[in-house]
């Protein structure tokens, strides 16, 4: 599944890597494309646990519209969201993938002409 996962507190903690490969420029398409994988990794989460507090963090690589060889890696993150095995995943997760979406246009808009490159992990 190419999945890292790192544990703390006896477990009660977890970092889960999603590696992604980018396939269409749109950041917000690209992360709708993983709602099914995000929705299987959450509803696991909730057979063990119950109940599931989680938020979507990623690093988007930028580079400069004019000059390609000039990058950078910046990261988004949403707010933590608990979810109960009556939540609609789905819901959750598009409601994140939004969110993200709309701050890494803010961060294009403002960025004194950087664009999207890629997708480095979420």
């Amino acid at each position: 599944s190419g999945l890292k996962e790192k544990t703390a507190v006896d477990g009660l903690f977890k970092i889960i890597e999603i590696p992604i490969t980018a396939t269409t420029p749109s950041v917000a398409e690209e992360l709708q494309n993983e709602t099914e994988r995000l929705t299987d990794i959450l509803r696991m989460q909730l057979e063990f646990y119950r109940a599931v507090r989680f938020y979507f963090s990623l690093q988007v690589i930028f580079q400069k519209a004019v000059q390609i060889e000039e990058e950078t890696i910046a990261s988004f993150r949403t707010c933590a969201s608990d979810l109960l095995t009556s939540t609609p995943i789905e819901e959750e997760i598009s409601r994140h993938i939004d969110i993200l979406a709309v701050d890494i246009d803010k961060f294009v808009r403002n960025g004194s002409g950087w664009v999207v490159k890629g997708l480095k992990c979420a």
